[in-house]
Formats: C-alpha cells, sequence, structure tokens
C-alpha cells in the first residue's frame, strides 16, 4: 500500500536531478522566464517572430500600406508652416478659361505671360506641363490645315511669325524649365535630343540599377526643347493607393540615360547652376546635391514629401497676371509655376495630408522643401531599426506574457507601443527623419492576440485536464474551483501539513468468497460502499487518493486549503459510520425479502495528521496526484489496528489536538509495526454535543486513570477502573478485553522498572 521509508521533502529535490538543481540555481524568476518561452503557444510565437522578419524583408503591398498610412497619420503631428511661400503657381483656373477661351491657348499668350512674371520679378519660371504639339492658332498651322483658303492669304499666314517660334525665342531669353511627361513603354526609344540637355552628375557607385526606370519621354516640340534651359519629369510616383508620398529626384530612362524631375530642375534653372549630382554607394542613392543644397534621398533616389497642405495663397490666376491685377510684389523673387488648377484639366493628386491637391502644389512644395531643407528623410538604417524593435518587442513579449499575465503584459504592451509612437514622432518633429512604428507594434499586437488565444486554448485543455484527473477525487465544486485557478494546484510535490484517512471493510476476504460465484454481485456491493462514502468525504472538502479494493485512501487540505482539516476528517468518519449504518439495513432487508443470509459490512477508519510531499508522483507517462510521507503511512496503522482495539475509528494524537471539541478517548501509547516512535491514539466516541454530556466526561475521566494506573503498573488499581469503565461503556468490550488480557500478561511477567508503558504493534 505505501512503502515504510517516508521520503523527505529533500528526497525529492535530490530525486528531481539535474532539472532540480538549475532550478534551485536560478530561482522562481528564472523558473518564471523558462516556463514562458517553452509553455504552449511560445515556440510557435518564436516562429512567428522569425516569420515577421522575413515578411518584413520581402515588403509586400500591405506592410508598405501600413508603413505609409502610419507615415500619413505622423505627419498630422507637425508644425504648420507658417513662411510665406518661395514657389508661386500661375494657375490655369476656371477664372481664366472663362477670360481666355479653352484650354489649350496660345503659344503666344504662353510667351506673353513669360515676359509678365519676369518683369514682375519672378526669378525663374517652371511650366508644368509638355507642348508636344505645335499651337494650332498659329498662323502657319492655320495657313497648311485650313481648307478653302487662297493662295494669297496662305502666303500672307505663313509670312508671319510661327507662335511656337515666338515662345521659343521668349524662353530663351528667360530662366525658363519646361516639362517631360513619363513614357512607360518598356518599347519606347531615347531621345538623344532631349537628354544631351540633362546635366546630372554621378558620385559614387552606378546608381542605374536603383533608379525607378522610365521607359521614354513625351517631349516638347524640338524648337522649344532647344531654347529651354531646363526640362523635366512632370508627373510625380504614386504609392499603392493612390498617393503622392514621394517623387524620384532622378529617372532612368531607357538602360542608360538619367533625367531629373521638374522641381529639381526649376530650382537649378533659378539657381544658374549647370548640373545636378547624385551620390551613392553599394547600397543605392542617398544624396542629391544642387549648388550646395544636400537633398537626402532614399536608397531609389526618391524625395519624402513633408506634410503637404493646401495653400491657396501661393495660387495667382493667369488672367489676373496678364490684366495687370496683381501687385509685382506678389512675384518679386519667386519661383513661379505654371500649371492647371482647374478640375476639368484632370491634374489633381492626393498627399498624406490632402485628398484633393494640384499637381503643380507637389512641385513647389519639393523647391521650397530643397531650399529650406526641410525634407522628410528615410534613413537607410530605419529598416534596420524596425526589424530590431519587431524582434526585441516580440521577445519580451514572449517572455512577459508567461510572468506576469496577460493583464499586465497588456498594459505594458500600450506602453511601449505608445513610447515608439512618441519616439517616432518626436524624431519626425525634431529631426524630420521617418522611422516606422506601426511594424514592430503590429507584431507585438499579433503575438499577444496569437499568444492569449494559445494561453486561453491551454488553459481550456487545463480545464478539461483538471476536471479529468481531479474529478474522482474532489467534489465538483472543488473541482471547479481548481479549474477556475489551476495555480492552486502545485504541480510535482510541496510540503504541506494534512489529515489522511484510511478505510477499510473488515473481513472482506470472507466476504469475496461468498460472491465467488457471483463476480457481478461483489461488483455491485463495493460500489454501493464505495459510492456514498465518497459523496461524504467530497462533501466535506475531502481528495480521494485512490481506492485499492475495499479500502479508500483519502486526505484534506490539499489541493486546495482547508483550515478545519482535521475536522472535516473526522466529521467525514462519522457520517461514513451513520451511512454504513444505513446500508446495512438496507443489505438485510433485501436479504430477508429474498430468502437468504444477509451480508453486512463493518468497516475500521484510521485517521492521522501530519507533514508529507503532496503533488503529482509518478513517471513522466503516467502519474497520479497523491501523497508521500510517515503521516500518510502512520494513517494506514491506525486504521489496521482498529481491529485490534475492537473500535470503529481510531485518529493519531496530532489529530486529537486539532479537534479538541470532539469526544475522543485515548486507546494507548503504541509503537506501529515498521515505525519506532510511539504515539498516542484515540477512538471518537462522537462529536461535540457528545463531549459534552456528563456520561462522555466520567467515562473520560475513567478511562484516563485506568491507563494512568496501568502506565504505573498498578495492576489491582488498573482493575477496578476497568471495572468502572465496563460498567459505563459496554460498547467498548473489545477494547476493555485486551487490556484485561494485558494486565494478567504483565502480572505474570511484570514488564520491569524502565517500562513507559509503550505498546509494540507486531501487526499491521
Amino acid at each position: 500500500m505505501h512503502g515504510d521509508p517516508a521520503l523527505t521533502p529533500a528526497d525529492l529535490i535530490a530525486e528531481e536531478g539535474e532539472a532540480g538543481r538549475w532550478r534551485a540555481r536560478f530561482g522562481s524568476w528564472g523558473r518564471a522566464v523558462w516556463r514562458a518561452c517553452t509553455s504552449k503557444g511560445r515556440p510557435v510565437a518564436l516562429l512567428l517572430i522569425v516569420g515577421f522578419v522575413f515578411l518584413r524583408g520581402a515588403d509586400p503591398a500591405p506592410v508598405q500600406v501600413l508603413r505609409y498610412k502610419t507615415f500619413d497619420l505622423m505627419q498630422t503631428q507637425l508644425p504648420v508652416e507658417t513662411k510665406p511661400p518661395l514657389v508661386k503657381v500661375a494657375a490655369i483656373d476656371e477664372k481664366s478659361l472663362r477670360e481666355l477661351g479653352q484650354w489649350p491657348w496660345s503659344r503666344r499668350t504662353m510667351a506673353q505671360l513669360v515676359v509678365k512674371l519676369r518683369r514682375m520679378g519672378a526669378i525663374a519660371v517652371g511650366f508644368d506641363m509638355v507642348f508636344a504639339e505645335p499651337d494650332r492658332t498659329s498662323p502657319d498651322y492655320i495657313a497648311e490645315r485650313t481648307p478653302g483658303l487662297g493662295q494669297s492669304m496662305v502666303e500672307a499666314l505663313k509670312k508671319m511669325p510661327s507662335y511656337d517660334d515666338t515662345f521659343a525665342r521668349i524662353i530663351a531669353k528667360h530662366p525658363v524649365a519646361l516639362g517631360l511627361f513619363a513614357e512607360f513603354d518598356p518599347n519606347a526609344v531615347e531621345d538623344e535630343d532631349v537628354l544631351k540637355k540633362m546635366a546630372v552628375a554621378r558620385l559614387g557607385e552606378d546608381p542605374r540599377g536603383f533608379m525607378m526606370p522610365i521607359g521614354g519621354l513625351i517631349k516638347n516640340l524640338p524648337v522649344l526643347t532647344e531654347a529651354a534651359r531646363g526640362i523635366g519629369v512632370v508627373i510625380p510616383d504614386i504609392d499603392r493607393d493612390s498617393i503622392v508620398r514621394r517623387v524620384p529626384a532622378v529617372y532612368l530612362v531607357g538602360r542608360k540615360s538619367i533625367v531629373p524631375t521638374l522641381s529639381l530642375e526649376v530650382l537649378r534653372v533659378a539657381t544658374q547652376q549647370r548640373g545636378l549630382a547624385m551620390k551613392t554607394d553599394t547600397y543605392g542613392l542617398y544624396e542629391v546635391v544642387l549648388q550646395g543644397v544636400r537633398i537626402p534621398v532614399d536608397w531609389k533616389g526618391r524625395m519624402w514629401l513633408k506634410g503637404l497642405r493646401h495653400d491657396p495663397s501661393r495660387y495667382l490666376s493667369i488672367t489676373d497676371i496678364l490684366a495687370g491685377r496683381v501687385d509685382s510684389a506678389e512675384l518679386a523673387q519667386k519661383i513661379v509655376l505654371v500649371g492647371a488648377t482647374a478640375k476639368g484639366l484632370q491634374d489633381i493628386r492626393s498627399t498624406s495630408l490632402e485628398a484633393n491637391i494640384p499637381g503643380v502644389e507637389i512641385h513647389a512644395h519639393l523647391i521650397e522643401n530643397a531650399v529650406n531643407n526641410t525634407h522628410l528623410v528615410r534613413p537607410p538604417y530605419a529598416s534596420a531599426y524596425e526589424h530590431t524593435a519587431a524582434v526585441l518587442v516580440g521577445l519580451l513579449l514572449v517572455v512577459a506574457l508567461g510572468v506576469v499575465g496577460a493583464r499586465l503584459t497588456l498594459v505594458a504592451l500600450l506602453a511601449v507601443a505608445g513610447g515608439l509612437a512618441v519616439g517616432a514622432v518626436y524624431f519626425l518633429r525634431t529631426e524630420l527623419l521617418l522611422f516606422d512604428p506601426s511594424y514592430p507594434i503590429a507584431v507585438a499586437l499579433v503575438l499577444y492576440i496569437y499568444l492569449v488565444y494559445a494561453s486561453h486554448v491551454a488553459e481550456e485543455k487545463q480545464r478539461v485536464f483538471i476536471k479529468g484527473a481531479m474529478g474522482q477525487y474532489l467534489s465538483p465544486d472543488l473541482v471547479e474551483q481548481l479549474a477556475d485557478q489551476p495555480d492552486l494546484l502545485q504541480l510535482g510535490g510541496e510540503h504541506k501539513e494534512l489529515t489522511f484517512m484510511f478505510s477499510d471493510v473488515r473481513g472482506f476476504t470472507a466476504i469475496s468468497e461468498q460472491f465467488r460465484d457471483n463476480p457481478q454481485g461483489l461488483t455491485r456491493l463495493i460500489n454501493r460502499f464505495l459510492t456514498p462514502m465518497t459523496q461524504i468525504i467530497q462533501k466535506r472538502q475531502g481528495t480521494i487518493d485512490k481506492y485499492m479494493g475495499d479500502c479508500i485512501m483519502a486526505f484534506w487540505n490539499a489541493p486546495l486549503d482547508d483550515s478545519e482539516h482535521a475536522r472535516h476528517a473526522c466529521d467525514s468518519a462519522f457520517a461514513m459510520q451513520a451511512e454504513l449504518a444505513t446500508l446495512n439495513a438496507e443489505l438485510v432487508a433485501e436479504a430477508r425479502a429474498e430468502g437468504r443470509e444477509a451480508k453486512t459490512l463493518d468497516v475500521g477508519i484510521g485517521i492521522n495528521t501530519g507533514g508529507c510531499i503532496v503533488g503529482n508522483m509518478g513517471s513522466e507517462l503516467r502519474f497520479d496526484y497523491s501523497v508521500l510521507g510517515d503521516a500518510v503511512n502512520l494513517a494506514s496503522r491506525l486504521e489496521g489496528q482498529s481491529k485490534t482495539y475492537g473500535v470503529r475509528i481510531i485518529i493519531g494524537e496530532d489529530t486529537e489536538r486539532q479537534v479538541p471539541e470532539l469526544a475522543a478517548l485515548e486507546l494507548d501509547l503504541i509503537a506501529v509495526k515498521g515505525r519506532s516512535e510511539a504515539t498516542r491514539i484515540f477512538t471518537l466516541m462522537g462529536d461535540g454535543e457528545v463531549a459534552e454530556t456528563s456520561a462522555f466526561r466520567e467515562l473520560a475521566t475513567a478511562n484516563d486513570r485506568m491507563l494512568a494506573a496501568y502506565r504505573d503498573q498498578d495492576w489491582t488499581r488498573a482493575r477496578q477502573w476497568l471495572a468502572t469503565c465496563r460498567e459505563m461503556a459496554p460498547e467498548l468490550a473489545e477494547f476493555h478485553d485486551l487490556y484485561e488480557e494485558r494486565i494478567a500478561l504483565f502480572e505474570a511477567e511484570p514488564p520491569g522498572d524502565d517500562w513507559d508503558g509503550v505498546f509494540v504493534a507486531e501487526t499491521k
């Protein structure tokens, strides 16, 4: 049933081997961290972190959009610019279309506009458009394409100056830059006449493998291209969500030629520079230099727009400029861009902060960013920092969730997310650096959701396990409490004071023989006995350790704490005896009705209180929630002695000290088999009400005096008190007969002067 040598806590720790030594060395925090990293769900979480690193490296569209939207949101925290605009826009607006007619206008009107702007003090003019076709209002165009004109009329028209030539002569005299449209047809052919005007120097590695490629260019008329001092691409790059956040500083045309964007060309013309320079390294482009102005770009050569909001003050209607309704101070020392703002001309874009903004204003903003050195910068090391942050936050989350729990981890997660967001906004506001806090936060959020889900699944499995494993030992209420608070179940063994009970049917072997030909009947009988006994124990917070045939082993104060464990064990013993009487009455009635001999049951109960090891005992393949220790073995021995003393319940002295209110009668000072140390044992005569009766108090007094005389070897006086006890408690006849025999034996063979009154039991 139980081995005699008791295992101490030190023995159990020693048996845990290397794992136990490691846990003892690193302490509770080390154990908590180890559990956090190895518990269910954590290995998958670590694999998820690795997957997130590769996902960020692949940078699919959803990840990009998340990053861009985060940058958009962050830019709402940038301070609003209060400086007057350096770049003005001569707008082809609805008012101009009403007064000057349908677009396109005559190139003569464009020439007049350039002259007017320069006279008003503009330092450079850029056209956010392409003049790819001849002017249809030009006299030579009308002469060649209008049927029915007389010969003299045709010749007169051809003698008049071409408006395209007039426009070319004007722009040749002034700092004017024209636009180019990007042609994304891969079969487009490079135009050397256009490209030879571009002056782009390279400093460092060849950048062409990193730049945004375009197949070709939609160019201006050759006469205009030759006259213009600068030509640049006017179509800005857009992200996947059709928002302009970055504009390439330079484009790769075909396979070898490099063309700048219009905004940089206008700035170059305004500053009278011959060209611009690109700086590259092995990782791509990182800077464009123009007249000492360093413009940071990303590895593909793109400039990041800074918080662009629509500024109505920079717009002037072309019709007002031509009509002289604009003060020259508005344009003095300004760069002027000519572009369409009328909605019908469809040059409307979306930026991070504006859903609808004229495309020409994007170029204006890029020029001002370059001049004021207010470009946003996406550092080349930003991705590495974001990768590292995602990994660190993920690892900390995995550990924290296992150490401090979901609630505190959520608080920590929100704090870390807030810190990352605040830090990113801080660097944006102070250094104009773009760091993406969204990916580490998203990684942490996904991991948190997964780990909480995995923890929930594990808890559900644990609840099922606890209900399955403990349901046969504990009452349903206690099982529910354990399922809700699994930490109360200390797995692996802990030292604790418990009260133990062993209950055994006396003469069970003889009963079994009577059912030799009816094993089903024996099974039904045992089930009728064990079922109510189990319910009694569980109802009083007891834990069923095991059934050993007809024997029940139970204990109190584990896995859940029970401050009255000794009392509950004793109450269970009383209830079991009462239930047994009811069961026996039923068995007798059934036997009489069937005309057969009645088979009743008699049960002995042993109860003891003491320290032990309680927890999951067994192997890695199979284990039970059980107890080990000397106090357990003593309880088993006390149950065996109940037949010797002729009583149904025997309790140890440690139990008796915890239930002084019960009617406990001392039986002996005994050293049970296998144990050298003696212990006082008692039988229970009844509950607290019995203990308060005068009959019991008188019996207890007579019993104590009998035992005192017996231990003093005063055999005559012991017999006298024994006779008194017989009269008072005839139900203890077997107990009194036992002492009668001992007294007679000691009278014949005295135990000696060194006898301490201890009876050494030879049987279990």
